[in-house]
């Protein structure tokens, strides 16, 4: 139903269409279906109210936008979206917000009402198709590389960019470049002098048998501010072949690389193993020594998903670990780091860090929704009263860090816990009626009580996605 695009078919089509145009099919409130031609035009709605325990103000979301998607031919497709929000984040939130200066997701934002954000997102893309084996597509938004709920390589947690994606399907493998520009974020404002910066990444993968899959992948994160690179766009890493680390040596080049691998391996019918690892500032002695260096940059996930707990149709369950070392993401130079407008393009916790997370999730009826989660994060995180960086936060560098070994969690242990417990109840199609609670411990020496949030909230939403407190 959600597919008109791609299906012939005609079962989805309601019986009596408003006004004879609108929402002839269930799926799309206006539709055109030719033969060369097809195009799916949406509204976007999402209202939520609540409250949060920690704070005298409500929370809430306001949120109305225009969802277009279509083909032309065969061979080319578009898509485009663009939203205004008005939205009053939970006091936890907002404080992040205060920190890194940034709402999480979007770019230039204001105030609104008592301590509310106003901002307005836009993202769009063309594909296009030369051959069945090649996709090309260019626009302005996010991508996520995993099979996780959070990944260490590329995640969608970031405000959109303009990117450039080539994928190439052939026999047992998928090989994906994405060419992108990213913002070197300072402040808002006319004024303001926000640098910008590129990333080019490869992504291998294949397919090994009916169930298991194997991806390697590298990228470079560079700016044109290094003198070494002459103050110029580097056109040698827009070379489509893998192992950017020796262009990189070739080029004597300062700028940062990351390497690593993902794996799932789907077995007896409703398992599901899932894995990342991920090398920066690789050194060989360090990483097989198991030494405590600062160089020592490394992360994993794991994961489990179950389909299907204990034969519950559409009951599911997921396991998933995350960890990575002090400085990962971090560079010599921020504008360097895996970083756009002051947000994580991978993990949004940052580093020195390890999470776990459960999900599940159950369908008991056809409209009904309900989702549980936990989660538990430990990091070690800066001082406010010092310079010292323990390699938590990725919007600093790698300088001003401690002499000696730093293990795992150096600097002032953080850890949060977190339990949500949301209902959907499907009034239409893609029309939502939410309910939920979401409970938060954060504890460090810093705060002179452990923060504890309870958040109650309410909501209808059309063809939009629930925010996600869990950052």
């Amino acid at each position: 139903t959600d597919n008109i695009l791609f299906s012939s078919k005609d079962y989805s089509f309601t019986k009596k269409p408003i006004f004879s145009h609108f929402y002839k099919t269930q799926s799309a409130l206006f539709l055109i279906q030719q033969e060369n031609f097809k195009l799916v035009v949406n509204p976007l709605v999402g209202f939520t109210g609540g409250s949060d325990s920690q704070d005298s103000l409500p929370i809430y979301r306001n949120s109305r936008g225009l969802d277009l998607r279509g083909n032309i031919g065969n061979k080319v497709g578009f898509y485009t979206r663009v939203i205004e929000n008005q939205v009053q984040y939970p006091s936890f939130m907002r404080q992040k917000h205060a920190e890194t200066g940034v709402v999480n997701g979007t770019t230039l934002h204001k105030g609104f009402g008592a301590a509310a954000e106003d901002y307005f997102n836009a993202s769009g893309y063309i594909t296009f198709s030369p051959i069945n084996e090649i996709s090309v597509q260019f626009g302005h938004d996010k991508n996520f590389i995993g099979n996780g709920y959070r990944s260490l390589i590329l995640s969608d947690f970031s405000a959109p960019y303009p990117f450039l994606k080539l994928n190439t399907q052939v026999w047992k493998f998928n090989y994906q470049n994405i060419f992108s520009q990213h913002i070197d974020f300072i402040k808002q404002g006319e004024s303001a002098t926000n640098g910008r910066k590129y990333s080019a990444f490869h992504h291998l993968s294949v397919n090994i048998g009916k169930n298991l899959n194997i991806g390697l992948f590298e990228n470079i994160v560079f700016d044109r501010s290094d003198s070494t690179e002459s103050d110029r766009f580097e056109v040698s890493y827009l070379n489509p072949l893998i192992f950017y680390r020796a262009v990189e040596h070739g080029l004597n080049s300062s700028d940062n690389a990351i390497l690593g691998m993902d794996w799932k391996w789907n077995f007896l019918n409703r398992f599901s193993l899932y894995g990342q690892f991920v090398l920066d500032e690789f050194r060989k002695d360090e990483m097989f020594g198991r030494t405590k260096s600062w160089v020592n940059k490394w992360g994993y996930q794991a994961g489990l998903k179950y389909i299907n707990v204990a034969n519950i149709n559409n009951l599911d369950l997921q396991l998933e670990v995350n960890q990575l070392r002090p400085y990962f993401f971090q560079h010599r130079s921020k504008s360097q780091n895996w970083i756009h407008y002051n947000q994580s393009l991978a993990h949004p916790l940052g580093a020195n860090m390890r999470e776990l997370i459960a999900i599940i999730k159950y369908q008991p009826i056809d409209r009904l929704r309900l989702n549980v989660s936990y989660s538990f994060s430990k990091q070690g995180i800066d001082s406010s009263s010092t310079s010292i960086n323990y390699g938590g936060n990725y919007l600093r560098t790698y300088d001003n860090r401690p002499n000696g070994a730093i293990p795992m969690f150096s600097g002032i242990e953080n850890m949060i816990s977190a339990i949500s417990m949301d209902a959907q109840y499907m009034l239409w199609h893609n029309l939502f009626l939410d309910a939920g609670v979401y409970f938060r411990n954060q504890k460090n020496d810093l705060l002179t009580e452990d923060r504890k949030n309870t958040i109650y909230r309410f909501g209808l939403r059309l063809n939009l996605a629930a925010l996600d407190y869990r950052q």
